[in-house]
């Protein structure tokens, strides 16, 4: 049995007066309680209970001990409480990279909405267009466009986004419209591309 189900059961024991009890409370036999409790006396090499028919009582060794085991229990609940804030209120720094203006324009905003409600957290963040490798670079979160040839990465689809293309009705007054993908090759185009995606 662990130590601090030991100590937990010696507490309720102590608090109880009675292992029949306390055994109730924890939903476990009595005589496991007994014994669990004796096990621990053994252990320290002292008797924590004084054991009558009727009841039980602390000896002075066990007041001195009881008074030292709920103080490690008030700060295991201390602990437990802090992780668990802590999980609901993030803090220490998150890396994001995220493509130059598709990340400007719509995930720059939201981000500084996000650091307003984390105030514990510092945002890192770059833009670029290059592909990275986000555990080289230390990043730990990144926003693309596009598909990732990298199965290993957790990924999930934010949106969709579409590409057009566009003229101006002076520009098809001048040089036509095109109705194929074909024909396109022989109008001026501005293209943008990603460097390394294409």
């Amino acid at each position: 049995m662990d130590k601090l189900k030991s100590l937990m059961i010696f507490m309720r024991s102590a608090q109880c007066g009675s292992f029949s009890e306390a055994a109730r409370q924890l939903g476990m036999a009595p005589s496991a309680v007994s014994r669990a409790v004796l096990r621990l006396e053994d252990e320290l090499g002292v008797r924590l209970l004084q054991r009558t028919t009727r009841s039980l009582t602390l000896t002075e060794e066990g007041k001195r001990f009881y008074q030292r085991c709920q103080q490690i229990l008030n700060d295991l609940e201390e602990a437990e409480l802090e992780v668990k804030q802590s999980q609901a209120m993030p803090i220490g720094t998150l890396r994001v990279d995220l493509s130059f203006t598709f990340g400007k324009l719509h995930i720059a905003p939201v981000l500084l909405q996000f650091a307003a409600q984390y105030p514990k957290l510092k945002l890192n963040v770059s833009f670029n267009d290059r592909l990275i490798d986000l555990i080289e670079e230390g990043i730990d979160a990144t926003v693309r466009i596009g598909m990732s040839s990298d199965s290993s990465l957790i990924m999930h689809h934010l949106a969709t986004a579409r590409y057009v293309t566009c003229a101006s009705p002076q520009y098809l007054a001048q040089y036509g419209t095109p109705t194929t993908l074909t024909e396109l090759l022989q109008h001026r185009c501005v293209n943008f591309i990603y460097p390394q995606t294409r």
